[in-house]
C-alpha cells in the first residue's frame, strides 16, 4: 500500500500544484472552510490551464464522505520509493516495470 507523502516530494510542478490543492481541500472539509474552492474558482476565472483539474480535485474532496481526495495526493511507491500523483499511479509504478521484463 502506497504511503501518502508531502506534495513537495513530487518533481513535476503541475503535480505539486494539484497535490497541494488536494491537501488544502481536505483541510477545508475538516475545518469547515472553502479555501480550495476559492483557489479553483480564481484559477478558472484567470484561465489557468489546470483550472479544470483543480475543480475536479475540490469536487472530489468536498463530495467524499470522509473529506478525502486520495486520487490527487502525493503517494510513495512501497517498493521503489518513487513519488507519484495519486494512489493508483503509485500502485502501478513497479507493476509496469515487471510487465516489461
Amino acid at each position: 500500500m502506497p504511503n501518502i507523502v508531502s506534495w513537495r516530494k513530487l518533481h513535476d510542478r503541475s503535480a505539486q500544484a494539484q497535490a497541494r490543492l488536494a491537501t488544502i481541500a481536505e483541510n477545508d472539509c475538516w475545518q469547515g472552510s472553502a479555501r480550495a474552492f476559492a483557489i479553483a474558482d480564481r484559477a478558472q476565472r484567470l484561465g489557468i490551464p489546470l483550472a479544470y483539474d483543480f475543480a475536479q480535485i475540490v469536487s472530489s474532496a468536498y463530495t467524499d464522505t470522509r473529506g478525502r481526495a486520495i486520487g490527487y495526493l502525493a503517494h510513495e511507491c512501497a517498493e521503489c520509493g518513487s513519488v507519484s500523483l495519486g494512489e493508483t499511479a503509485a500502485r502501478e509504478c513497479c507493476h509496469n516495470l515487471d510487465d516489461d521484463e
